[in-house]
C-alpha cells in the first residue's frame, strides 16, 4: 500500500475480505448487506458488517474493532462517516476498481462516502490485492490440493453413476450432490458445466462426456475438466483424447520460474499449428490461477507478462476444436523452484470407458 501511495484499502469482495480478515461471512448473498473492511495504513483495521455475523466475526478475525449495523437495507451514509471518523477525510483511498474485481458495495453508499469526503480520493487499489494474493502460502497450497482431491472423489463417484438417458439438468444436479458428498463447501458453491452438451440434452450410448468441476474446500478452489465415453469410445474420441493429454504435458514441462506467463500459451499455441489445428485466436486463454477465488492473476493468455515464480497456482486447460466440439482437460498445479508441481493425484488422466447396463437407452 505505501509503495502505491495508498493510505486505505476499502475491502468488499468476498474473496478479498476473507483473505485479510478470515471472516468466512454468509451475509455476502444479500446485496442489501454489504460486509466492509477498512485497512488503513497507519491505523487498526476495522469491519463494518452486519449484526448477525458480528460474534462469528469475533471468533475467526483477528479483527478487534467489528462494529455491526442492523439496517436494511445499508444506510450509504455509514461508510462515508466511518471514514471520516478514522481519519481518513483526505486520504488516498484504494478500492477493488480493476478489470478482475467488483465492488460487492451499492454505487449509492460510495457516491455516499464521496459526498461525505470530498477531499478523499477513490483510486483503484487492486494492484494491491493482486499482489498480496498471487504467490499463496504453504498452507494455502496445501489446501487447494485438498480441494482437487475432493474434485476427483467427486468426479469418480459421478462417473460411477451416468448412465445413458440422463438428461443433462439430472447430470448437472448429480455433479453438484457428489461434490457435497465428498467434502465440498455448500459455500461458495460448486460450478459445473458440460461444455456444448448432448444433442437434445440427453446423453446416450456413444456420446462423450466433457465435465468442468470447480469447488472449494475451506474457501479455497479446485478447478478440474475430465473426459468420459458412455460406452466404448470411437477411434476418433481416443485420437482427441491421447493429443490433449500430451498437450497437457508439454504445457506442464513448459512452465517454470521466471518466464513470462504468455510464454506458456504461446509455446502452446505453437505446438498446437505444428500438430494442424488452428491457432487460438487474440483473447483466449489456456490457463489460470487460483485460490479463493476460482480465476486470479496470472493468466496463460497472450498477453499477461506476469513472471511466474514459486508458489504461483495455476490450473492449465488446454484445448483444441475437434468435429465441431472443444476438447479440453484442465488440472492444478504449483510453480516450485524448478517447474510445476501437479497438486492432483493423477493429472493425465486417461479418456475413461464407463461401464453401461445392458439394453440402456
Amino acid at each position: 500500500m505505501a509503495r502505491a501511495s495508498i493510505d486505505c484499502l476499502l475491502v468488499t469482495e468476498p474473496s478479498g475480505y476473507r483473505y485479510l480478515c478470515g471472516h468466512q461471512n454468509s451475509q455476502f448473498a444479500i446485496g442489501q448487506r454489504p460486509s466492509i473492511l477498512i485497512l488503513p495504513v497507519e491505523r487498526d483495521p476495522v469491519l463494518i458488517i452486519p449484526a448477525p455475523e458480528v460474534a462469528q466475526a469475533r471468533r475467526q478475525s483477528a479483527i478487534a474493532d467489528v462494529r455491526g449495523y442492523v439496517e436494511f437495507p445499508f444506510n450509504p451514509a455509514r461508510l462515508g462517516s466511518n471514514l471520516a471518523e478514522l481519519g481518513l477525510g483526505d486520504a488516498a483511498i484504494g478500492c477493488e476498481f480493476g478489470p478482475s474485481h467488483r465492488l460487492d458495495l451499492s454505487q449509492s453508499a460510495l457516491e455516499a462516502a464521496r459526498r461525505e469526503l470530498p477531499r478523499a480520493r477513490f483510486v483503484d487499489g487492486s494492484g494491491v490485492l493482486r499482489e498480496a494474493r498471487v504467490i499463496k502460502s504453504d498452507l494455502e497450497i496445501e489446501l487447494i490440493g485438498e480441494a482437487s482431491g475432493i474434485a476427483i472423489r467427486a468426479l469418480e463417484r459421478f462417473f460411477s453413476l451416468l448412465r445413458p438417458g440422463a438428461r443433462l439438468a439430472d447430470c448437472r444436479r448429480l455433479a453438484l450432490v457428489c461434490a457435497l458428498e465428498a467434502g465440498a463447501d455448500p459455500d461458495p458453491p460448486a460450478i459445473v458445466s458440460f461444455g456444448s452438451g448432448p444433442r437434445d440434452g440427453v446423453y446416450r450410448k456413444a456420446d462423450l462426456l466433457q465435465i468442468d468441476l470447480a469447488l472449494s474446500y475451506r474457501g479455497y478452489r479446485a478447478d478440474l475438466t475430465r473426459r468420459a465415453a458412455l460406452g466404448p469410445p470411437t477411434g476418433a474420441d481416443r485420437g482427441d483424447h491421447d493429443r490433449i493429454v500430451d498437450l497437457q504435458r508439454d504445457v506442464f514441462e513448459s512452465i517454470r520460474p521466471g518466464i513470462p506467463a504468455r510464454e506458456v500459451a504461446l509455446k502452446f499455441a505453437d505446438r498446437l499449428t505444428a500438430l494442424g489445428y488452428p491457432r487460438p485466436p487474440p483473447g483466449s486463454w489456456i490457463g489460470h490461477g487460483i485460490g479463493l477465488d476460482l480465476l486470479e492473476a496470472p493468466y496463460l493468455d497472450f498477453e499477461d507478462q506476469t513472471s511466474l515464480q514459486p508458489g504461483m497456482v495455476l490450473t492449465p486447460e488446454p484445448w483444441f476444436v475437434s468435429r465441431g466440439q472443444v476438447v479440453m482437460v484442465e488440472d492444478t498445479g504449483v510453480v516450485t523452484e524448478t517447474g510445476f508441481r501437479s497438486l492432483v493425484p493423477d493429472p493425465f488422466d486417461r479418456l475413461r470407458e464407463l461401464t453401461i447396463e445392458s439394453g440402456s437407452g
